[in-house]
């Protein structure tokens, strides 16, 4: 059983090679505590690669915002004539674009879908776990955000029997200090609650699921229901964070040494924003070895979000 529903759920998976092309990680030892890693927006020549990987982004939208079952559905229904499926691939991709929320420079903080499919091919691409739910497509009102989780992902841990839950959060602000605080008032407010049930159940119900095979569907809701189900007590949920922010460094930069200008200056800064989002976990009194944290610097957080609707709505 086990490898089958390992099997199973990676077969869900995309690859997501191309986020080391444009996302460059710091590499530094891991230290006791939180698990932060932290990367910077990566450049080409001495310029920051921000329309790509907003580009790159927006071509994840119907894998992000629509259910497994009806993209699979598509493709095998109209798998025999190429012109058909190309238009059958465009209307996806419409009624995927029309979950998204209209950007508006006056409300910022309503246009965190970009944040939210960042840190949704992020744990694709380094924790290997599929998604569990396509929430955007639960959405009933497209001018509103999705509340709960930003998004929930699964993996199972075959050598322990154990099925991973996690629950995204992303932030995107000006500071990593004010992503960092507010990621954790939203995780901290998350535990508390009883939106975990809540996001167990439409997993359940609604989950990209229909795929696995009858063991593998079986065996997934043994560790997620929370009340009937044979493996729950065996289901670890645990928590990945994707804080984006303004990242200084990025003003200084220039010229054919660029590229090491650059991460000289965001290597000066690691120390001091591992500890910043580790004491905001820390006044939370979260299980920092329950989260595992994406620190992205990027020059503008308000052109990352333009550049991502300038995408979509070229796209």
């Amino acid at each position: 059983m086990s490898h089958t529903l390992e099997a199973e759920l990676n077969g869900l998976l995309g690859t997501m090679d191309w986020i080391p092309t444009f996302c460059t990680e710091h590499p530094e030892l891991q230290s006791e505590g939180a698990s932060i890693r932290q990367f910077f927006l990566a450049l080409r020549d001495d310029e920051p690669m921000m329309m790509e990987l907003a580009a790159k982004l927006a071509d994840q939208i119907i894998g992000y915002c629509l259910p497994r079952k009806r993209v699979a559905r598509t493709v095998q229904r109209y798998a025999k004539n190429l012109v058909d499926l190309i238009a059958a691939i465009a209307t996806l991709r419409r009624d995927a674009r029309h979950a998204f929320q209209k950007y508006r420079e006056e409300f910022p903080a309503r246009s965190g879908e970009a944040g939210e499919i960042l840190a949704y091919v992020f744990v694709e691409h380094f924790l290997r776990a599929p998604m569990a739910i396509a929430k955007m497509h639960t959405k009933t009102n497209t001018t509103m955000p999705v509340f709960g989780a930003d998004g929930v992902h699964v993996k199972y841990r075959a050598a322990l029997d154990q099925l991973e839950v996690i629950y995204l959060e992303s932030k995107v602000h000006k500071t990593i200090d004010s992503a960092a605080k507010d990621a954790s008032k939203s995780i901290d407010e998350f535990r508390s609650g009883k939106q975990r049930s809540v996001e167990l159940r439409l997993a359940l119900d609604l989950g990209n699921f229909d795929q696995l095979d009858d063991a593998a569907q079986q065996a997934l809701e043994d560790f997620l229901d929370p009340y009937s189900g044979a493996q729950t007590a065996k289901r670890l949920d645990t928590h990945a964070c994707l804080l984006a922010y303004n990242e200084p460094a990025f003003e200084d930069v220039s010229g054919e040494n660029a590229n090491d200008m650059l991460a000289e200056a965001f290597s000066e800064g690691c120390e001091d924003r591992r500890a910043t989002v580790s004491n905001a976990y820390k006044k939370r009194d979260l299980p920092e070895d329950k989260i595992v944290t994406f620190v992205l610097g990027l020059p503008s957080v308000a052109e990352f979000r333009k550049e991502f609707e300038r995408a979509l709505s070229n796209g």
